[in-house]
């Protein structure tokens, strides 16, 4: 039988052992608690280097796109301590929104390049869940950010262009390929490099014929349209017709080339400024660059009248303008951006826009 000393003694005894496991369990719970903030600051690195690296492949700098992502790791701390990441933790693929799948690329080049995807490590020291002899846990997370597609996409210019003269101009000389032709990924990246004053191309409306390869259609892009006061206000504004391939756009009945000049020049005022150059004349210091409808069937009619058929949503930048004589010309060069449109090899239109996806 055990006195009150030797009771007194086994009650410190398992008091200690029941405090170590106490402390133990608390010290898990505590660690765990860590670990739940430093995935999440984790994964704000992860997301962060992604989204660099993306922008860079938007930015027509893909090889660059390693570097640019490496400069955030250090910005998006883990306790105040630089996350684990090198080169080989930033690699370029391609991004299937059907199956949500990333598939590694082996050149930052490859025309099916639209995706980045990044991880980020940290070394996390556990505090009091050291009692049961787990010092370190490597703490992972991980970010894929792509450019989107979809189906349909607003604020168009209201002009549709000749899906023809796409083709003559990747494709000399003129009618080399048919309007049947889906582009690939490598026109797709081809378009991406095309600037002002190499690629330039002068595209017509007012009183030529818009249904001419080459000239532009001038179409209905809001809903309501009500004559010149929509057509003015789709181009210095955002229209707000969803628009994508095998979308029927009826002509602007208003045939409002007169519009064109003042409306144009104040989107160019408020997009880099203007150079004038003549009566009617200036330049687009800015080269905004704007979407358009491109067609590949028509009724043949003008005006009112007129419908065609959309193949793809393009993008178009704008260097300049002149009129006079009952002619309209707008001049610029197709190419691709990500803030607000592009070229895809699907046929669906491609916004470009940036989104993180795993």
């Amino acid at each position: 039988m055990l006195d009150r000393t030797s009771r007194r003694g086994a009650t410190i005894v398992l008091v200690a052992i029941l405090m170590t496991v106490i402390i133990g369990f608390a010290g898990i719970s505590i660690d765990m608690s860590r670990l739940y903030v430093m995935r999440a600051q984790l994964q704000s690195t992860a997301d962060a280097t992604a989204i660099a690296g993306i922008v860079e492949v938007k930015d027509k700098r893909p090889t660059n796109a390693p570097t640019a992502a490496l400069v955030y790791a250090p910005l998006n701390q883990v306790e105040r301590q630089t996350p684990t990441m090198n080169s080989g933790n930033v690699e370029g693929g391609s991004w299937d929104f059907t199956t949500n799948t990333f598939t590694p690329l082996a050149s930052w080049t490859d025309p099916a390049l639209n995706a980045v995807r990044t991880t980020a490590s940290y070394q996390a020291s556990y505090t009091l869940a050291r009692v049961f002899g787990v010092t370190t846990k490597t703490v992972q997370a991980r970010a894929v950010a792509a450019l989107g597609f979809v189906a349909n996409t607003s604020c168009l210019r209201p002009w549709a262009v000749s899906y023809q003269t796409l083709l003559d101009l990747l494709y000399p000389p003129a009618g080399s390929k048919d309007p049947s032709y889906d582009l690939t990924a490598q026109d797709i990246q081809t378009l991406t490099s095309m600037s002002y004053p190499s690629d330039s191309i002068t595209m017509l409306q007012g009183n030529q014929n818009t249904l001419t390869n080459g000239n532009i259609a001038q179409v209905q892009v809001n809903n309501p349209w009500n004559g010149n006061n929509a057509y003015t206000n789709a181009i210095t504004g955002c229209s707000n017709m969803p628009i994508g391939p095998g979308t029927i756009l009826n002509g602007d009945p208003g045939n409002g080339g007169g519009q064109t000049a003042n409306a144009l020049k104040s989107f160019c005022d408020a997009n880099g400024g203007t150079s004038k150059q003549g009566a009617q004349d200036f330049v687009c210091l800015g080269q905004p660059k704007v979407k358009l409808a491109m067609w590949d069937q028509n009724n043949g009619a003008s005006g009112a009248n007129l419908t065609v058929r959309v193949k793809y949503v393009g993008v178009f930048a704008i260097t300049g303008f002149s009129g006079g004589a009952g002619t309209t010309q707008i001049t610029g060069y197709f190419t691709s951006m990500a803030s607000s449109g592009g070229f895809s090899a699907d046929p669906t239109p491609i916004t470009g826009s940036i989104a993180l996806v795993q």
